[in-house]
């Protein structure tokens, strides 16, 4: 969450092999998810594909169906973003009909949140709004706040996209906004980083953005926020990008 990506791995690396040594597949699977996860956070989604493809086949094994709920939920979500949404969506309805099933509300919302990004990006405007809103109020209820700070800025998104301008935009600036400061609550600099950046994209994007000095403003300080951060975190993990 810090954005040390080298200790990060190293620490999950060493838990796989011990956890390999002792037979202990249930740690292996979530280790295996650990690193896909690393992987995924350094947009090395092929690599992370192939991690949580591996941490299922170990989990199906188990007989773990939370742990198969989760690493379905990422499966879907590193496909959506290799740009195959039709699989994305069957993993993740996959990955919500077993949380659901298993009354596991945290696998759940995960899993609503990736089917409303699948959505957005096939332009399913009023599914993927449905979805995302229902992941906010999940993590709402059981008070996860930097997931509910992820979902929150999902929903910024969505609104965005969705909307001709006015009302829908405000909306998308108040969803983001509440993401900003939540991560900024918890210290989570990652998720700030994205946060600021969605934010910049957002305020580029309005209408009046090409003729309002003070939008270009705000678009630019969020964006250099961001920008920041991302240096900083880049030479925690230089030399791993896979």
């Amino acid at each position: 969450d810090s954005g040390r990506y080298k200790e990060a791995l190293d620490a999950f690396e060493q838990a796989l092999v011990i956890r390999r040594d002792l037979g202990a597949l249930v740690g292996a699977a979530l280790s295996l998810n650990n690193l896909g996860t690393v992987a995924q956070d350094q947009s090395d989604d092929r690599p992370a594909f192939d991690l949580f493809r591996e941490a299922y086949e170990v989990a199906k094994e188990t007989g773990d169906r939370n742990r198969i709920a989760l690493i379905l939920t990422n499966l879907g979500e590193t496909l959506n973003r290799l740009g195959d949404t039709q699989r994305a969506i069957t993993y993740l309805k996959q990955a919500e009909d077993l949380a659901d099933e298993l009354g596991d509300k945290l696998g759940l919302a995960e899993a609503v949140r990736g089917l409303g990004k699948a959505y957005l990006a096939q332009r399913e405007y009023t599914k993927a709004r449905e979805c995302t809103q229902r992941a906010v109020e999940i993590f709402t209820e059981i008070q996860g706040k930097v997931q509910l700070g992820i979902a929150l800025r999902s929903l910024g998104e969505v609104s965005a996209a969705g909307s001709a301008g006015g009302e829908g935009i405000r909306a998308a600036r108040e969803y983001l906004d509440q993401s900003i400061k939540i991560f900024e609550e918890a210290g989570n600099e990652v998720e700030l980083a994205r946060s600021c950046r969605a934010f910049a994209e957002l305020v580029r994007g309005t209408m009046d953005y090409g003729t309002d000095p003070k939008l270009r403003d705000e678009a630019t300080a969020y964006a250099k926020r961001a920008d920041d951060i991302f240096a900083k975190l880049k030479l925690s993990s230089y030399g791993l990008q896979r």
